[in-house]
């Protein structure tokens, strides 16, 4: 619930100066990154495994770097 007021209460100081200013991509990106981040505290929240970019980058790499060792 806290949270959720926090996220409120970034959005009433933000948003009207973004609207003011007519700034449409920039609304629109501060919406997405917003809910990701909540989406992301929610997640941490509950107690939901969070992968870090960095098992992406040893998926990917793990099988070149067999085929280097490989070689020698």
């Amino acid at each position: 619930m806290a949270l959720l007021l926090i996220v409120a209460g970034i959005i009433v100081v933000e948003v009207p100066s973004l609207r003011k200013r007519r700034l449409k991509k920039e609304l629109l990106a501060f919406f997405v990154m917003l809910l990701i981040g909540l989406g992301l505290n929610i997640a941490q929240i509950l107690n939901v495994k969070i992968p870090t970019p960095l098992d992406l980058i040893v998926i990917i790499y793990e099988p070149v770097k067999d085929w280097i060792a490989g070689l020698f």
